[in-house]
């Protein structure tokens, strides 16, 4: 895949920026056709096993000041890796996101070493915890990428004659050229600095809930579940929508990428989702026991358009409840609706059990829920339990409208980023 474009960089300091540093992704740390400043900058730095890349600017960037970072990067893998084989970009089926082929800033917290005895080996001290929810370089940065906050996006995406390429956003145009397939996409709405681009010989399925087009692209003979996933979508932007506000977009596209990789992920009004976890998928539905999960799945990523992908936490303990839990307690209220309360059981059965297995292997001592650090078993399965006792004692209407208070109060909200609930008196600047 060759990527190539312009970040506007602006500096929102109170303080003049004298240096930017660039990283680039591992797959492209040695293939860098161009990558370099719209004004006079030297280069200071140059890492390649790292691919980190630092220039002084001869002239420092104001506060308020913008400066271009222009790229033309080309990523991939010739032959045989030395470690997991590279699937991103493949014959049929590519999904790559915005890190994996496009240059990131500033300093990245997650190529430290994480484990401790790893970290003892080299002479360093154990990593600390995440910061606290009152620190004020964490409010000051969203925990999904500290690059940039909300963003403009607009992107031209070119792939074989015979596929179709897909990135967030609304297409403007499409075209052929030199054999060559050609997508533009522009987005209408501010959007987190996470976005994903795919590409594949995908047949469409359509639909519509209201004024939202509801698309899903599927390889050819994995028509399984499909209406299974279109049902949960306009459950979900019935429920969603009643309780939490408004859906941003006017489309949602579900798109299926290979079994390489098994999961689902929501990028602004596109979800990739792995054949294995849904389009695969057989439900029993005359056995009490068996999990409707391709329902499921899809109606917690659609939650994720309002939990991440309109509100956002801080770099602080406590970020991922903010998104995960939230977005589980919302599909699981859409599953309410739908299988009723006994069926739920089942479900959250499974939750205890990711949360009891997770736990026996914390490395740390387990923080509360409110803290989380990103660890799955609380955000995904404590956060199960949690909130559905939460509704269940005090009433789904009355957790519903205290969630779309929170929504209402942070919905697309920049620098300082909420947090969960702490001591108003040590941050008083966070609403939560």
């Amino acid at each position: 895949m060759r990527a190539a474009g312009r970040f506007v960089l602006t500096n929102k300091n109170a303080v003049p920026v004298h240096e930017v540093w660039v990283n680039l992704p591992d797959e492209v740390t040695s293939d860098v056709a161009r990558l370099a400043l719209d004004r006079p900058a030297r280069l200071v730095a140059e890492d390649h096993a790292f691919g980190v890349r630092g220039f002084q600017l001869a002239a420092p960037l104001a506060p308020g000041e913008s400066v271009t970072l222009a790229f033309d990067l080309t990523s991939g893998a010739r032959g045989f890796v030395n470690g997991a084989p590279y699937t991103e970009v493949v014959g049929n089926g590519s999904f790559v996101n915005n890190e994996q082929v496009l240059p990131t800033l500033g300093y990245r917290e997650g190529e430290e070493l994480d484990k401790d005895h790893e970290r003892a080996a080299q002479g360093l001290a154990p990593r600390e915890r995440m910061r606290d929810r009152a620190d004020p370089a964490g409010l000051a940065r969203n925990y999904v990428t500290s690059s940039a906050d909300w963003i403009t996006f607009e992107c031209v995406v070119s792939t074989e004659p015979d596929q179709l390429a897909i990135a967030p956003g609304y297409l403007q145009k499409e075209w052929q050229d030199h054999g060559r397939r050609y997508f533009q996409y522009k987005m209408d709405s501010p959007i987190l600095n996470f976005y994903a681009f795919l590409s594949a010989r995908y047949e469409v399925k359509r639909d519509r809930w209201n004024d939202v087009a509801i698309e899903v692209y599927y390889h050819p003979g994995h028509e399984y579940n499909l209406d299974r996933m279109i049902a949960a979508t306009k459950d979900s932007l019935a429920y969603f929508t009643r309780a939490f506000g408004p859906y941003q977009h006017r489309q949602f596209r579900i798109l299926e990428f290979p079994r390489y990789a098994q999961f689902a992920q929501a990028f602004p009004n596109t979800i990739p989702y792995s054949e294995a976890i849904g389009f695969m998928a057989q439900v029993d539905d005359t056995d009490s026991d068996d999990l409707d999960y391709p329902y499921y799945v899809t109606a917690h990523e659609m939650a994720h358009q309002w939990w991440a992908h309109q509100v956002i936490g801080a770099n602080v303990q406590g970020a991922t409840m903010l998104s995960e839990s939230l977005a589980q307690y919302s599909a699981l209220m859409v599953m309410k609706q739908r299988y009723g309360d006994a069926k739920m059981k089942r479900f959250l059965r499974y939750e205890l059990d990711r949360y009891l297995r997770g736990r026996a292997v914390e490395s740390k001592r387990e923080v509360p829920l409110a803290k989380v650090e990103g660890q799955a078993y609380i955000h995904y399965g404590k956060g199960s339990l949690v909130m559905y006792a939460l509704q269940d004692y005090l009433g789904e209407a009355k957790v519903n409208a205290a969630i779309k208070e929170f929504r209402d109060a942070n919905a697309y909200r920049g620098p300082p980023y909420p947090s969960t609930p702490c001591d108003a008196r040590r941050h008083p600047s966070s609403r939560t």
